[in-house]
């Protein structure tokens, strides 16, 4: 599948032609973007959130899922739930002296949940189902231009219907939609298995927010929340299209464009009615204004690679430093 010329497709044309007026945009959340004219009218109040790619031919695909998929295994619930197992196994018992590198002594995550502690290892780099977004709108736009400058960025911009019940303590993903705990009891907010390559209907069928709170520095600069869901399938009313054709795309196709249930909408300028979990549209970056908005964003909103991944190794002989000269 041709992703890029697929997104081409999800895109919304703001006019914007310099550095300066995409980091205006970007500050107001991309208020102009045109996916509140898609949005169902049930969604009378909507959670906007912002995923930026530095390369805009790149879908909608968590660490753990890339991974699966380099490994040459099938994108199943269960390959997923097996690979999450052995990445909390080595994070919280370490394996001894085996070519992966990791010492007994290298135990983690001690007091948090699996899904506290799968939330800081994503931040940690290491391969989970959360899918990185930010609350702010400048936060996408930096990402979208971090590096590859000989390459359009894209930011996304994910819509969800806003949930009053982000504030109750549940890991219960049925009772908290679209925001997600992990602070429960269980020790994963998602249902078990049920066949090889689904989960039950309701997590298919789910897009949440998780807001893992201050367990990294990170989280808290980069405004982070994180997207998680159940793997997307197409069936019955569960239709991606393929650009302005009508062609509906194979479950296979929509993994390489999203591999949660997030509809990507296109041009046609129609209210959905689908029960989708969750919208996008995107807007791209061009190529040559990528070095000016990260100067823009560093010098303007203070936004750049020292305060959007804070460095406290560094910092730390810094300070041992200063405290010794003082």
């Amino acid at each position: 599948m041709d992703v890029a010329a697929y997104l081409r497709g999800t895109e919304c044309d703001l006019g914007l032609s310099t550095a300066k007026e995409w980091v205006e945009a970007a500050k107001g959340d991309f208020v102009d973007c045109d996916l509140k004219d898609y949005l169902p009218e049930s969604w009378a109040r909507s959670q906007f959130v912002f995923r930026g790619q530095k390369n805009s031919g790149w879908g909608l695909r968590p660490s753990l899922h890339r991974t699966i998929v380099a490994a040459g295994k099938p994108l199943t619930e269960a390959n997923l739930a097996r690979a999450e197992r052995a990445v909390i196994s080595a994070a919280r018992e370490g394996v001894g002296s085996s070519p992966h590198g990791v010492s007994k002594g290298s135990q983690l995550g001690l007091n948090l949940t699996d899904g506290q502690l799968l939330a800081l290892l994503q931040h940690q780099e290491s391969p989970t189902r959360f899918l990185d977004v930010s609350m702010t709108g400048l936060i996408g736009l930096f990402f979208a231009c971090e590096a590859e400058d000989r390459l359009d960025g894209r930011v996304f911009v994910v819509a969800l219907p806003a949930d009053s019940s982000q504030d109750e303590a549940t890991s219960d993903y049925r009772a908290a939609k679209p925001w997600l705990r992990l602070n429960g009891d269980h020790d994963l907010p998602w249902p078990e298995v049920r066949t090889e390559r689904n989960a039950n209907g309701d997590w298919t069928t789910s897009v949440c927010l998780v807001d893992a709170g201050g367990l990294d520095p990170r989280m808290s600069a980069q405004r982070g929340v994180f997207l998680v869901g159940g793997l997307a399938r197409s069936y019955g009313g569960m239709t991606h299209y393929w650009s302005e054709q009508s062609r509906g795309l194979l479950a296979e196709e929509i993994a390489e464009l999203t591999s949660l249930q997030i509809y990507h909408v296109t041009g046609r300028k129609r209210r959905m009615t689908q029960p989708f979990p969750a919208f996008a549209r995107t807007l791209r970056v061009p190529a040559e204004l990528k070095r000016e908005i990260r100067r823009i964003l560093e010098e303007d909103h203070g936004i750049a690679q020292g305060s959007v991944y804070p460095d406290f190794a560094g910092f730390r002989r810094l300070a041992h430093n200063l405290a010794a000269r003082a």
